[in-house]
């Protein structure tokens, strides 16, 4: 089982914008300077803070010695809207919610092949992320069975089907490129199915790195690499502009079959949309589980995201020469198709010796 700490905070604006941090539960071995960390984050008195409550609102950070924090909003209002139209605002005084954030050691999140998302589904169908509407008497860790699934193609299949490989080739360049990426989804398409895309299109060893928020929690004091935007297009050009962070429009992209000439795509960025857009995901697995096989090291402090476009060109040799066998019916491997391959060999040199040998007519 995984054993996940967790630590619960209540969060109130006061005068002036202010925000007064309150931590009214923890489990036993939740470290003080992690708790400060994230206190700091929910305390920032940046007059320019979004947060969109009407949606499923959660965030991911790495917390100074090394551990992970998953952050789950919860606001009395939370309904969890499909609707069109989205609330996004500056904190005002009536705003007043509880903050739920798991603390996941490098182990454990290893456990989920590094994909942040993968945990919170995974927990969300054990039904051990309940509604905070008061503060616990006790908050105990959290224990689940771990799921080493480390690329998930049906993933990769459904964002390529909703979305497009343009608009993911896209907005990965922009995540390359910016400090914050802004991007707004079709209607009714959860930012955390985008965002699970995004993590099994990248190798276990550099899914650490990736910050992100789901509902727009966005401040100079919480800078995220990927913040999800539910809404018209007006207010998020807005919201880019107050934030200074790039944007990403699903809708500009929705049509495309092609990059457009005007769209400069790095190496990794190129090798994902021909990847995505020939739907070569037997390649793409086969790839992810061999450079986790044979690169991964936990105890790597930083990973350099500029190092993906050095990976693209190595991967891009045996793309699209290299056969990938991939028949779920059969469970059949590269090496078993191999030895079938030479048996087969084998056998047609056999039958030609074999017709040398017997006599004319």
């Amino acid at each position: 089982m995984s054993r996940i700490d967790q630590v619960v905070i209540y969060v109130q604006t006061v005068q002036n914008r202010k925000r007064v941090v309150d931590i009214v539960a923890k489990s036993d071995n939740v470290r003080n300077a992690d708790i400060t960390e994230i206190s700091n984050w929910l305390a920032g008195n940046d007059s320019q803070t979004y947060i969109q409550f009407d949606r499923e609102n959660i965030f991911f950070h790495p917390l100074p010695y090394g551990d992970f924090a998953l952050g789950i909003i919860n606001h009395p209002d939370n309904n969890f809207s499909t609707s069109s139209t989205s609330t996004v605002s500056s904190l005002n005084l009536s705003q007043k919610f509880f903050v739920r954030v798991l603390i996941i050691s490098p182990s454990v999140f290893f456990q989920f092949a590094n994909n942040p998302i993968a945990i919170y589904d995974k927990l969300n169908r054990d039904q051990k992320l309940n509604f905070i509407a008061k503060p616990p008497a006790k908050l105990n860790p959290l224990e689940t069975p771990p799921d080493k699934t480390i690329c998930n193609t049906e993933i990769l299949k459904r964002i390529v089907n909703e979305i497009g490989a343009v608009t993911i080739s896209r907005l990965f360049q922009s995540l390359l490129d910016s400090v914050c990426t802004i991007f707004c989804p079709h209607n009714l398409m959860p930012p955390t199915l985008i965002l699970n895309g995004i993590f099994n299109l990248l190798p276990v060893r550099f899914r650490t790195e990736l910050t992100f928020s789901t509902a727009a929690f966005l401040s100079s004091d919480n800078p995220f690499q990927a913040v999800g935007f539910s809404g018209d297009s007006k207010s998020a050009i807005k919201l880019a502009n107050d934030s200074g962070a790039s944007l990403i429009d699903f809708e500009k992209f929705r049509h495309y079959r092609k990059i457009p000439q005007n769209i400069h795509l790095d190496q990794w960025s190129q090798l994902i949309f021909s990847v995505l857009s020939n739907r070569d995901f037997a390649f793409w697995e086969y790839q992810i589980k061999s450079d986790a096989e044979s690169n991964y090291d936990e105890t790597v402090e930083f990973i350099d995201w500029r190092e993906l476009n050095d990976l693209a060109i190595i991967w891009r040799r045996d793309y699209p020469k290299k056969p990938i066998i991939h028949n779920t019916n059969s469970a059949k491997t590269v090496e078993s198709a191999e030895k079938e391959l030479k048996q087969s060999i084998a056998a047609v040199e056999k039958l030609l010796a074999d017709s040398k040998r017997k006599p004319a007519g």
